[in-house]
């Protein structure tokens, strides 16, 4: 359980979230103007943040390539991903919620699902490879091994 000290940043999350999509998902550069778009904010404010993060050692910044992640921030951004995709499976395919009720609760989950809590619902769930929406899950530790 998180105590107020140890809530994670919502904020860095969601970056980190939209970089996987275009750098893991889509295999695109994490340029400043595609996270904007994707988070409907100004490019400013991306801009900061990506300082901000770059210096949290959570990814490496260069105007050319875009933001990548550091290890640190991979692992951080995979665990995210992982979350929210699980809890999206759990609560459509088990719970029975609608695919369009679903974002919401995912969301605000996949910011306080301990690495355990994540990997009990992946086993559950015996291993999803994909979310409702079609999307890849990533494998966690608990995973068989996999080619993909």
């Amino acid at each position: 359980m998180y105590s107020v000290c140890e809530m994670p940043s919502v904020s860095i999350d969601e970056y980190l979230e939209v970089l996987w999509t275009l750098r893991v998902d889509r295999n695109q550069p994490g340029k400043i103007r595609d996270v904007a778009k994707l988070l409907k904010i100004a490019p400013p404010s991306v801009f900061q943040m990506f300082e901000k993060m770059r210096m949290q050692g959570l990814i490496k910044y260069d105007k050319r390539s875009g933001a990548d992640f550091t290890r640190k921030g991979k692992r951080r951004a995979r665990h995210i991903v992982r979350s929210h995709k699980l809890v999206e499976k759990l609560l459509v395919d088990i719970v029975g919620v609608k695919l369009g009720e679903v974002e919401r609760p995912a969301c605000g989950a996949e910011h306080y699902l301990p690495e355990e809590v994540a990997d009990a619902i992946c086993i559950y769930l015996k291993h999803p490879r994909e979310c409702p929406h079609g999307d890849p899950i990533p494998k966690g530790k608990c995973c068989p091994q996999r080619k993909v």
